[in-house]
């Protein structure tokens, strides 16, 4: 996955196979969206990207990276 695939993604806007989520702080919602993708189609969920297609990334500290894999993410 390269920046110009991720910001071509952003840019097309969500989808049924593609939902944006603009920070870590919305990693509850992403996990539903993941298990919906997961039990139908597949999908990719970019974390970092305002609903707009906007891509601000995204400060991860190692906190954030437990707690995510905690939830199996």
């Amino acid at each position: 996955m390269t920046p110009d695939q991720i910001a071509a993604w952003a840019a097309a806007g969500e989808s049924a196979t593609l939902e944006l989520k603009k920070s870590t702080a919305e990693s509850e919602r992403a996990c539903r969206t993941l298990c919906a993708f997961a039990n139908g189609q597949g999908g990719r969920v970019l974390i970092g990207v305002t609903p707009a297609g906007k891509v601000v990334g995204q400060n991860v500290a190692d906190h954030t990276l437990e707690e995510l894999a905690c939830r199996g993410i």
